[in-house]
């Protein structure tokens, strides 16, 4: 989606309000209405309006959504950004783009978004052009600017701010966090640059970019996706003060998207960032998904690693075999093949580990994918990974005893259809000594499996599901190192995680934001905003009833929350059912409705704006 940038204006301040009026906006941003505000603050329903309009024109908006909205990130910059940001972010103006008052079926809410900012030449149009940059080149290179954030924000279901001049931001997330966002706006710094190189050379060696990550204020629709209505962030100032101080050629970012890289295994060779935090432009190619590299042993999958032997053991004996391994997000597929691989090396025995990168998921182009590969440090492409999965023409070839291809829900289905097709014919031949293929992904599909072989002596599935707390509270103490499991910070999350790793994982890098036992949450990791909001978001639950569910503390059945969702009862109960069976929500016995994962309700809690039972 395009969106054209508001002209350039003063951004109101928190600091000109009074402080009557501070107080009534932080109870606005809590949902509160004028009686409840006018109770809380021992004053008369009179005067809070008239607080209202005084502080509607202070800051220049129309409605208590806007307001919310701007203030959101005008009262605590720092709130709208990840708890890992630079300290002086509250110096930074808040951006805001509004439209027009959002409809009453909107949702004020925060979304996990990574903004990317570019400009050619100054910012400022006044300002004089660099030698070598001429107007004529500079207009040229606006408008493919332009044309090609424009295709990649089509591409990602990213939104646009098209500003006058030769600049533009591009923010992801707002519309449908994905779990590669970051990795989607470097390679559209990466698309604007060599579309610039191959038609406006002069204006490609004075492009500019700055790149950050943090949350937006959106109004969103109950099922997700924005309205188009409101979106504020403190994170568009930033991206255009790291534009505008890298320099030309190359890309700054703050260490809140360093962070992020790091969260998410994103960086150079081996998965390491320059330390100064800034990248030639020409060389974001370089920049893939690598390993989120583990800090301390694998834990609790000894018996999945016991079957992976005795596979081997059997491949070794037999001829080929086959083992499946799949889990949700976060479940530790990487992890385990890592440990299995580095086993066996030590054994001396060769181990050939491929990874398959995110989709390239532009319309214009066919399926493609590509592959890292531990040997070779190179990107890899398909055909790479499918030819050395042929069987060898002569006995001379080195026959590896393991081959692992992992994160294979990347790869586009026509992709994974090519790469079951090798597998199946790869296992059928006739090798000495065996061969061992590991496949790992989230979820094996019917029609996925019927392209192997079935089970049986040579083949196993493998299905990682969730950790007992006491070995999620010693994954925890491996991350803190100093702590032991039996602290009462590494019970606490292995609470909050409740049996998911990954989630263990980052909770424990931000162990000094954790959600507290009980009560409101203060703040949690942008890793998991973003991971939890993406899988909600692909689910296409109701939101407000999700937000319902989180913020009450009595108990809710469907006959309470048609009030609440503004439904027939048969409207509702067709948004719980559609929860309950998405995983995210269960049903007690008497029809109570409660989260299954804790930290999903912290997230909704975290992230919600609106107040739900209104």
């Amino acid at each position: 989606m395009t969106v054209p940038a508001p002209p350039h204006e003063t951004t109101p301040s928190a600091d000109a309000l009074t402080a009557r009026q501070q107080q009534i906006l932080l109870l606005l941003q809590k949902g509160k209405g004028n009686k409840e505000i006018a109770s809380e603050l021992g004053i008369h329903v009179g005067t809070v309006k008239q607080h209202v309009v005084a502080l509607f024109k202070k800051l220049n908006v129309r409605n208590r959504t806007m307001a919310v909205a701007l203030s959101s990130s005008l009262a605590d910059p720092a709130a709208s950004l990840p708890v890992t940001g630079p300290a002086d972010l509250s110096a930074h103006t808040t951006a805001a783009v509004q439209a027009t008052m959002p409809a009453a079926s909107s949702l004020l809410e925060k979304r996990p978004c990574v903004i990317l900012s570019l400009s050619i030449g100054p910012r400022d149009e006044q300002a004089p052009l660099p030698d070598g940059l001429s107007i004529d080149a500079r207009q040229q290179g606006a408008r493919r600017l332009h044309a090609t954030l424009a295709a990649q924000a089509y591409d990602h279901d990213a939104i646009l701010l098209a500003r006058r001049g030769s600049a533009a931001e591009i923010i992801f997330g707002v519309q449908r966090t994905g779990e590669h966002d970051l990795l989607h706006a470097l390679r559209s710094a990466q698309a604007v640059v060599s579309d610039l190189a191959q038609t406006v050379p002069a204006a490609a060696a004075f492009l500019h970019a700055g790149l950050t990550a943090g949350l937006a204020v959106a109004s969103m629709r109950p099922q997700g996706g924005w309205t188009g209505e409101a979106i504020a962030s403190a994170g568009f100032s930033t991206a255009r003060t790291l534009s505008d101080q890298a320099p030309a050629g190359h890309l700054q970012f703050d260490e809140s998207a360093r962070t992020l890289m790091q969260s998410v295994g994103i960086g150079l060779s081996g998965g390491l960032l320059p330390v100064q935090n800034i990248l030639p432009l020409d060389e974001l190619h370089h920049l893939h998904a690598h390993d989120r590299q583990p800090d301390g042993p694998l834990r609790g999958r000894s018996l999945e690693l016991s079957t992976l032997y005795t596979l081997l053991e059997r491949a070794q004996r037999f001829g080929g075999a086959l083992a499946l391994v799949s889990g949700e997000a976060g479940m530790g597929k990487s992890h385990l093949c890592r440990a299995f691989s580095e086993r066996c090396r030590k054994d001396g025995l060769q181990v050939i580990r491929w990874r398959c990168q995110p989709a390239d998921t532009s319309h214009d182009s066919p399926p493609s994918a590509l592959l890292l590969c531990d040997d070779d440090p190179r990107p890899h492409r398909l055909d790479d990974l499918l030819a050395a999965l042929k069987a060898p023409d002569t006995p001379a070839v080195v026959i590896p005893a393991v081959v692992i291809i992992d994160d294979l829900h990347w790869l586009p289905p026509s992709l994974q259809t090519r790469l079951f097709e090798a597998v199946t014919l790869r296992l059928a031949a006739p090798a000495a000594p065996g061969l061992l293929i590991i496949l790992a992904q989230r979820r094996l599909r019917p029609a996925q499996r019927a392209q192997l072989p079935a089970d049986g002596p040579m083949v196993a599935t493998i299905s990682l599901h969730r950790l007992p707390q006491d070995t999620i509270a010693h994954l925890t103490a491996d991350r803190l190192h100093s702590l032991p499991a039996s602290s009462p910070a590494c019970q606490q999350i292995a609470r909050q995680a409740h049996g998911v790793p990954l989630f263990a994982v980052e909770l424990a890098r931000q162990s000094g934001h954790l959600p507290p036992a009980s009560g409101s949450v203060r703040s949690l990791p942008l890793s998991l905003l973003s991971l939890v909001s993406a899988r909600l978001d692909h689910l296409g639950l109701n939101r407000r009833l999700l937000w319902a569910v989180a913020h009450h503390r009595s108990a809710l059945t469907a006959k309470n929350l048609t009030a609440i969702l503004h439904l027939s009862l048969p409207e509702t109960e067709s948004a719980i059912e559609r929860a309950i069976l998405s995983g995210v929500l269960a049903a007690g016995p008497d029809g109570t409705l409660a989260f299954n994962h804790p930290l999903l309700r912290a997230v909704i809690e975290y992230l919600a704006l609106d107040k739900p039972l209104s």
